[in-house]
């Protein structure tokens, strides 16, 4: 199943939402926009997971602003690492784990 080139928005505001899983179905290896694609997802949830598997590609994504804002913000549990993906072309990622510092590792972006 391939990914819209803009999935931004996608998951975003699924504030109860207590997992998210099988996301590496998706072939997102021709997405350029994934603003907001996750932020606020499981904002209210206190057990909430997200599964983006092995193969959740970003080397074509320019937009990840407010990506992870706020997701799972309730849960105790939640953790994503990102510091592996490919960001080379990401252009806009201001606030990209905004209220989700401590959950979210962001990437090694290009410009830091």
């Amino acid at each position: 199943i391939y990914a819209n080139p803009n999935s931004s928005n996608w998951f975003h505001n699924l504030r109860n939402l207590d997992s998210l899983s099988n996301i590496d179905l998706l072939n997102t290896s021709k997405v350029t926009n994934m603003r907001y694609m996750f932020a606020q997802t499981g904002v209210l949830s206190k057990v909430f997971t997200l599964d983006l598997g092995n193969n959740f590609d970003t080397s074509n994504v320019t937009n990840m602003y407010m990506m992870f804002s706020w997701t799972g913000y309730a849960s105790s549990s939640f953790k994503l690492d990102c510091s592996n993906w490919n960001v080379n072309k990401v252009t806009s990622y201001v606030m990209f784990n905004n209220y989700s510092e401590s959950k979210v590792k962001p990437p090694l972006w290009k410009n830091w």
